[in-house]
């Protein structure tokens, strides 16, 4: 919406088919259904590219704090981290062996 409303938004660079966008909506589905299928990959596939993201934010181009492009895309990938920590460390979800062939 910010993208359409700025003339920003081009079909190109606004579908979400980046490994962390699709993962924003991995990990909110895993939020709502604490899903144990879904977990394993939260915690191997978005939470390394979270982190990565987070490592070089390199997208944001000329969009500093306190731009709303800049808020969002460490909230998003922020919360790519927590959530996979979270399950992790306070539900008690544990990854098991066979997730590594599973997953990638």
């Amino acid at each position: 919406l910010w993208q359409a409303l700025n003339g920003e938004w081009d079909l190109q660079n606004a579908l979400p088919l980046q490994l962390c966008s699709i993962f924003v909506w991995v990990d909110g589905i895993l939020l709502l259904t604490r899903s144990r299928r879904l977990y394993p990959f939260a915690l191997l596939l978005g939470l390394p590219g979270a982190i990565q993201a987070l490592a070089t934010p390199a997208v944001l181009g000329a969009y500093g704090f306190p731009h709303y492009r800049y808020l969002m895309f460490f909230l998003a990938h922020g919360l790519l981290v927590a959530i996979p920590l979270w399950f992790t460390w306070v539900e008690g979800f544990r990854p098991e062996p066979r997730d590594l062939v599973r997953v990638p």
